[in-house]
């Protein structure tokens, strides 16, 4: 389970970090100014966004003029000036993207920032400004500007740390999913709903169960992930024959089945050992329903063993023989015997 929520971790901040790029990059036209062979008439100095901004006061430009002639010469020295990492594809150089995606987002911040210094706080309103205040992600609609930059900022050192640890750290790839999963690390920023809205679009969960072939609907989706994340924070045996009602009242029974087997580690295993004997994923399905439905006969089993054992114990074995007499005549004897050994050798 940690592994695939690296792995769904893992792709969302590569795609997140391209997000980044294709955002920042998008200068609407008219922002910066025409290049020309001719000398400046204002000489910009680094960091004297404000020197700049009173010299070209003093040349009799009004003051909402100046305004793309400051956010092209920030631009200029924190974005425009770096130097995009190149494209050296016979080289392994993992981190060279990264770094330059990480020194981008510094660089908006030191625009912001020089804006704000020279025009004041109402530099955030101003709609010339909006590219540099306001990014839009479409990746997360939900989140305000502020919550998008950090977001991304997060994401870039999230994935600039596991690029590093994948080259000299391998072992602890796994550590880094957990430590820096969206529960501890986006939860500090984001609030109650925000988080929740980001965890049905970035989640492993979220990732399982649009891969699932269900068809869902908005509604269908928020009410299955709220029910199997539920689950999932407290996956105690007691909760799993109410898990799978609450998920076919939502879904039907024949979807619902078809969500279960991809959340469950045990139908790959079913597949993997159909496939081995000519069944087509039809008659895979009907397997794992058979176990589905023996655990959870066996769950209700489990329960009397303490104060019923010598009822629970004849009951378990009888359950176990219905099953495996139903596997053997839909799978014939050895595929039958097989599943059966692997699965409960998975269990262990």
């Amino acid at each position: 389970m940690k592994f695939l929520l690296f792995i769904s971790l893992f792709a969302n901040l590569l795609f997140g970090g391209w997000i980044l790029v294709q955002t920042q990059q998008q200068i609407p036209p008219g922002t910066v100014a025409a290049r020309s062979d001719a000398p400046d008439p204002f000489p910009y100095q680094a960091n004297s966004a404000e020197n700049y901004y009173q010299q070209l006061l003093a040349a009799g430009i009004p003051a909402q003029q100046t305004k793309p002639l400051i956010l092209a010469k920030l631009k200029q020295e924190h974005i425009l000036s770096l130097a995009e990492p190149a494209d050296h594809y016979w080289q392994n150089r993992p981190l060279a993207q990264t770094d330059y995606l990480l020194a981008l987002d510094q660089g908006y911040a030191q625009v912001r920032a020089g804006l704000v210094r020279v025009y004041g706080a109402a530099a955030t309103e101003e709609p010339l400004f909006s590219e540099i205040f306001y990014p839009l992600n479409m990746q997360y609609p939900f989140l305000d500007s502020a919550a998008q930059i950090l977001v991304q900022r997060i994401q870039l050192e999230t994935q600039r740390r596991g690029l590093e640890l994948q080259q000299n750290s391998p072992d602890e790839l796994m550590q880094l999913a957990e430590d820096l999963s969206p529960d501890r690390v986006l939860a500090e920023i984001l609030s109650k709903e925000s988080m929740q809205e980001y965890q049905l679009r970035a989640s492993a969960l979220a990732e399982q169960m649009r891969q699932s072939g269900v068809v869902f609907n908005e509604g269908s989706f928020r009410d299955i992930y709220q029910i199997i994340d539920a689950f999932q924070r407290n996956p105690s045996a007691e909760h799993v024959i109410a898990t799978r009602q609450a998920v076919n009242d939502v879904l039907g029974q024949a979807e619902g089945l078809r969500l279960w087997a991809a959340l469950d580690p045990r139908f790959a295993i079913i597949m993997d050992i159909a496939a081995q004997h000519s069944l087509d994923e039809n008659i895979a399905m009907q397997a794992y329903a058979l176990f589905l439905e023996a655990s959870e006969k066996l769950l209700l089993a489990a329960a009397k063993l303490q104060d019923e054992p010598q009822v629970a114990g004849p009951e378990i074995q009888q359950i176990l023989l219905e099953r495996d007499n139903a596997l053997n005549d839909l799978l014939g004897e050895a595929a039958a015997k097989e599943l059966v050994r692997e699965i409960g050798r998975n269990a262990m």
